[in-house]
């Protein structure tokens, strides 16, 4: 079971990365428009569509770092005093129920790339948003493993695995 959380551990680092390096693209691109318009008198064609793009894909990137490393906002004034045992039963419900919300998610992402969605075009560029819904798509199923990895975790907490009950109280911290 470790290895398996190693693993969504590694896969959300490097999800982390790419939507670092897209911040990264993002901001010289942002730089060499302000640039062109200072200098030259015209800016890039189509930054704020690639923009759109990068924001969703950045966006989508961090939600599994964000759970695996527990810095997402998790309102657990009044579930941290609860006992061991129910603490790890709302842990549980908590997240099966955003897991279940992760689920739809995906769904609907990767539906919307094979509609009619999916096969629309941006009005600068030309760009499909198929591509888009896609990528989305997969940040978003890889986001909902990490958490029903955290389901797991729950579980194996309420079943009094250390490890597992260190972990989950580092959400509730």
């Amino acid at each position: 079971m470790n290895a398996f959380f190693g693993i969504i551990k590694r896969i959300s680092y490097a999800l982390g990365w790419i939507g670092f390096g897209l911040t990264v693209i993002m901001s010289l691109m942002y730089l060499i428009d302000v640039l062109g318009r200072l200098f030259m008198g015209s800016q890039m064609k189509g930054t704020f569509e690639l923009a759109q793009f990068m924001l969703c894909l950045i966006s989508f990137s961090a939600f599994s770092l964000a759970q695996v490393t527990r810095n997402h906002i998790h309102v657990g004034f009044i579930v941290r005093h609860f006992p061991p045992r129910l603490k790890y039963a709302v842990a549980t419900l908590s997240f099966a129920l955003c897991t279940m919300m992760g689920t739809i998610i995906t769904y609907c992402l990767f539906y919307m790339s094979t509609t009619t969605a999916g096969s629309k075009l941006t009005s600068v560029l030309g760009l499909p948003y198929g591509p888009i819904y896609i990528a989305a798509g997969v940040f978003m199923a890889l986001f909902t493993i990490v958490l029903f990895s955290d389901i797991l975790r729950s579980i194996m907490a309420f079943a009094g695995n250390e490890e597992c009950r260190q972990e989950i109280d580092r959400v509730y911290q």
